[in-house]
């Protein structure tokens, strides 16, 4: 994770950034991102949102993570745990005052604003990330009237450790919830929380 200065931007959608040509060449040819670059471009003529707009979404987010992380991490392993290997995204709901956070399955063309094919190549680019990627998905009341607006942010780590912990943690809980040790669960789940010092995540 670098300076977003330092990378290079896709000429062709606006939407994906690059450490380098390299990179950028083997996503164009193997990556997938040929087939979805126009699909990118098209939505963010159609549906577009300032960049000062999704600089104040992604900080509120960050905010609404770091408050609640223990939290949402327990969903997670929950998540994890009654449904092991399903695809999952983290819903921020600011459409009220509540501003809830909950797990949602990530049921492919399930809802008319997560659905198609740019909502399948995230998925699928969260999947082969191997953890360093996780899916968070913003919703938010629009000026038509009742409308909703749906936004899909990838949080991004440098390293996979959450997600290689709540995986294993998962895997080694009993099947029925009733027989946690809740203190031990809890406690692993708050020093997950703790970043350690080279860890960075940010949307």
């Amino acid at each position: 994770m670098q300076p977003k200065a330092l990378f290079e931007r896709c000429s062709g959608c606006g939407s994906f950034y690059y450490c380098c040509k390299a990179g950028q060449i083997s996503d164009w040819r193997v990556g997938g991102h040929r087939q979805v670059c126009g699909s990118y471009r098209d939505e963010a003529r159609e549906f577009y949102v300032s960049p000062r707009d999704r600089t104040f979404f992604c900080t509120l987010m960050n905010h609404d993570y770091q408050r609640s992380k223990t939290a949402v991490l327990q969903d997670e392993l929950v998540f994890r745990h009654t449904h092991p290997g399903e695809p999952y995204f983290l819903m921020y709901n600011y459409c009220d005052d509540k501003g809830l956070v909950k797990i949602e399955p990530c049921l492919l063309d399930s809802n008319e604003g997560l659905s198609g094919v740019l909502w399948t190549d995230t998925v699928a680019r969260v999947a082969r990330s191997k953890g360093r990627m996780h899916l968070d998905v913003i919703a938010f009341t629009t000026l038509d009237a009742g409308g909703v607006g749906w936004l899909a942010f990838p949080l991004r780590r440098n390293t996979a450790r959450v997600d290689t912990a709540l995986e294993r943690l998962a895997n080694e809980l009993p099947k029925n919830r009733d027989t946690w040790d809740m203190g031990y669960v809890t406690e692993v789940l708050a020093a997950l929380a703790l970043p350690e010092d080279s860890e960075l995540e940010t949307h």
